[in-house]
């Protein structure tokens, strides 16, 4: 059976939280998220903020995000915090989230990748379609 073709219950669906500080960064991501849903028959619903708080927020009012998509620098709060807070508040999305990382140190991000063990993902910064399409496919084949 070819992609097109695909019984609706195959298809991939998934709503997707984007955190990232720079406005530029996730407008790329929406853009490429968007893309992927078209050109890889998947159903994909994309929600972005630009800090923890606000993706806090969005959890806290009911959203709940298959896929989420961190930055690990951000001013005010950073990915980690944001995990931190997962872990605490709703363990259930720790598998669901990846790291977006282009500017923290290469030992904090093995150290951190490391703790967080075989769930540990990241896309670095510039990112590639091919590794946000994997990321993305990786975390909806865990539903």
């Amino acid at each position: 059976m070819s992609d097109s073709k695909l019984p609706e219950s195959e298809i991939p669906k998934g709503k997707v939280l984007l955190v990232d500080d720079d406005e530029l960064v996730r407008k790329a991501l929406q853009w490429t998220i968007r893309g992927l849903a078209r050109s890889d028959k998947m159903e994909l619903a994309v929600d972005s903020v630009e800090s923890v708080d606000l993706a806090i927020e969005k959890i806290q009012g009911g959203l709940n995000p298959d896929v989420i998509l961190s930055d690990m620098m951000m001013p005010e709060k950073t990915g980690k915090d944001f995990l931190d807070w997962l872990e605490k508040e709703h363990p259930e999305l720790v598998r669901r989230f990846c790291f977006v990382s282009g500017g923290a140190k290469e030992e904090d991000l093995k150290a951190l990748l490391g703790y967080m063990g075989a769930m540990g993902r990241m896309i670095e910064k510039p990112f590639e379609i091919d590794q946000v399409r994997d990321v993305i496919r990786s975390i909806l084949n865990l539903k």
